[in-house]
């Protein structure tokens, strides 16, 4: 009696049961795709809406400016630290040079003789040369380091051309 009963259950009562199930299952699935289709829809309008809204924008503009900042900060900090040193040296042995060169030409130009006939035709072209240079470099460095030496310069200059006239 109990093979009977399984083999009806199995042959008769199962296949039905299958049968009366599919179309509950089928609307089931179709309802089911149209509400994750609605929630999907909804959600990427609602996530864009947040996405978009001024004070979300703010709030993630501060904090990646705040963070930017510090890291910025922190890097020039760091970049400073370690290249100011080098260039504090380099300026003073360019200023210590140009000095030197400055003494230089200051001895040099005293001791030219004036008489000489070929001091007398070059010198003041390879003066006015020089001055001209010179000037032109004042204008377009008016802030440079390096200006009151070469104002200095200048002068020197003009005072010996004026030796020449």
């Amino acid at each position: 009696i109990q093979t009977l009963i399984v083999t009806q259950f199995n042959t008769s009562l199962l296949p039905a049961l299958l049968e009366s199930m599919t179309p509950l299952k089928n609307q089931l699935q179709t309802e089911l795709s149209q509400k994750l289709t609605a929630t999907d829809h909804l959600l990427k309008e609602n996530l864009s809406k947040v996405v978009q809204s001024k004070t979300v924008l703010d709030t993630i503009t501060n904090a990646v400016l705040q963070n930017l900042q510090m890291n910025m900060r922190e890097c020039f900090k760091e970049y400073f630290r370690k290249s100011l040193p080098d260039y504090q040296k380099a300026s003073h042995a360019m200023f210590k040079q140009l000095s030197e060169t400055f003494d230089y030409i200051d001895e040099a130009l005293g001791a030219l003789d004036i008489q000489h006939s070929s001091t007398r035709e070059h010198v003041p072209k390879v003066l006015l040369s020089t001055l001209t240079k010179l000037k032109s470099f004042s204008v377009a460095q008016p802030n440079h380091p390096a200006i009151k030496h070469v104002k200095k310069l200048e002068r020197v200059i003009q005072g010996v051309l004026r030796d020449f006239e």
